[in-house]
């Protein structure tokens, strides 16, 4: 299967894109951890809410290298997986697009 120059470019571009919003995101999540640090970092609501962000960031990071994996009509379900973080993202790879539960694997809250 051989991808179009088009396609590839569209491809390349929307996974470019992707990768900036997921720096975007990443930049709102030190400013409200760099804003907030102050306060109780104990409260439910806040945890779970920069909790969501760090998916959210996390998310986008993996779409991005599958977007821009999709160019290299030679790659292979396993090799996508492996370049991936979140097992959400692994179960949509692994299980040809079924839906993966979102809120199960909001990852590690890197903030600090």
């Amino acid at each position: 299967m051989t991808v179009a120059p088009r396609n590839t470019h569209l491809t390349s571009r929307t996974g470019a894109h992707l990768a900036d919003l997921a720096a975007q995101v990443r930049q709102v999540e030190l400013l409200i951890g760099a804003h907030f640090k102050h306060l109780d970092m104990t409260e439910a609501d806040f945890l779970t809410g920069m909790q969501k962000l760090d998916y959210l960031h996390q998310s986008l990071m993996d779409i991005s290298e599958l977007v821009r994996q999709f160019g290299e009509p030679d790659q292979r379900p396993q090799n996508l997986s492996d370049t991936v973080r979140l097992e959400s993202t692994r179960r949509l790879i692994e299980d040809a697009g079924h839906a993966a539960a979102q809120h199960d694997d909001a990852g590690a809250l890197d903030l600090f």
